[in-house]
């Protein structure tokens, strides 16, 4: 099961910055292929989106454990889980994320993303590619970044918007 997981500082009170992300209706404001998220009984989440040109629905299950600044989530289908955790460091919050995914998940989202882990600053497909992956998390990150900072809003993820335009007829 390929692994994800990148952190990034924020300059904020962490239980601030963990009020914010455990709120499900910020989830599209600062997570790139989410247009929206929605709370379900039971701990259940209803997530919908689009990566590149599919849309997609995601239904799951989200844990928020305030105590320890920390959610959990995993889909339905059981082929994607991962975590998010805010800790405390001197002067500034740091928020960890960790991604996994299932090959099943992979192959359907984007075919051309290895069956291995990544963990590389710059991951690379082959010569000049990007990780579509690797690239929506950091976008997540700086989005929640630009956003807790009074800096800026969500970042679009272009790698996605690239591949898009290559797959219309006529793009150039």
């Amino acid at each position: 099961m390929p692994d994800y997981e990148a952190s990034r500082r924020i300059d904020a009170e962490p239980d601030d910055v963990f009020a914010f992300v455990s709120d499900i209706g910020n989830l599209p404001d600062w997570v790139p292929s989410v247009r929206s998220a929605s709370a379900l009984p039971d701990d259940r989440v209803r997530v919908q989106g689009r990566i590149g040109q599919t849309d997609y629905t995601d239904d799951g299950f989200l844990k928020i454990d305030p105590q320890r600044r920390r959610l959990e989530w995993s889909a339905d289908e059981d082929d994607y889980h991962g975590s998010l955790m805010v800790s405390d460091e001197i002067d500034h919050s740091r928020v960890w994320v960790r991604l996994a995914f299932g090959i099943n998940k992979i192959d359907a989202a984007h075919p051309s993303v290895p069956n291995e882990a990544v963990r590389r600053d710059q991951p690379e497909l082959g010569p000049g590619a990007a990780d579509p992956i690797s690239t929506s998390l950091e976008a997540a990150l700086d989005s929640l970044h630009d956003i807790l900072q009074g800096r800026g809003g969500k970042r679009n993820v272009t790698a996605w918007s690239q591949e898009s335009a290559q797959e219309q007829p006529g793009a150039s």
